[in-house]
């Protein structure tokens, strides 16, 4: 509502709720280093919509995209992300 809030004061950044509570499955023809570089890596979770036009039938071929992320970071990307807002052990 504005600067003068109605129902309350943020506590955090936009931006870290953001991270906190919403995830982004980047399409395989996106430039997922540059979503990367705009919002982070925690909100970066692989998906697919397989057998759709848009899925990938074998995720191995979405790992050309993250391939200059670090191991963790793809990690993070493939399952951790996932995993720790849906609280499963990674």
């Amino acid at each position: 509502m504005g600067r003068k809030a109605t129902w309350g004061k943020l506590t955090m950044r936009p931006s870290d709720y953001f991270r906190q509570h919403c995830f982004v499955a980047p399409f395989p023809e996106e430039n997922v280093p540059r979503v990367v570089e705009a919002i982070g890596i925690e909100p970066i979770v692989f998906g697919s919509d397989f057998p759709h036009g848009e899925g990938l039938p074998d995720p191995s071929v979405y790992m050309g995209q993250i391939a200059t992320f670090s191991e963790d970071q793809q990690r993070a990307i493939m399952r951790g992300n996932l995993a720790r807002f849906l609280r499963l052990e990674d």
